[in-house]
């Protein structure tokens, strides 16, 4: 499920994510929300468990082009 969300990263240029299943040490299945984001030079997956995820809420990188701020 995560090489998924690791592969449509590569592809999309924002951050794709969806709800996934991971069972713990103690064999229970837990819900997570994953998603992942591609900074050309790596691929970052951010797992957390589904409740305390804040949808919607991304972070956005901004760089100034210094040519244009002159």
């Amino acid at each position: 499920m995560l090489g998924k969300i690791a592969a449509s990263a590569l592809e999309t240029p924002g951050v794709a994510g969806e709800t996934t299943s991971l069972i713990d040490l103690n064999g229970d299945v837990r819900r997570f929300m994953a998603e992942g984001f591609f900074n050309q030079y790596s691929v970052f997956i951010f797992v957390a468990p589904r409740h305390r995820a804040k949808l919607g809420r991304h972070t956005r990188v901004v760089v100034a082009d210094d040519a244009a701020s002159s």
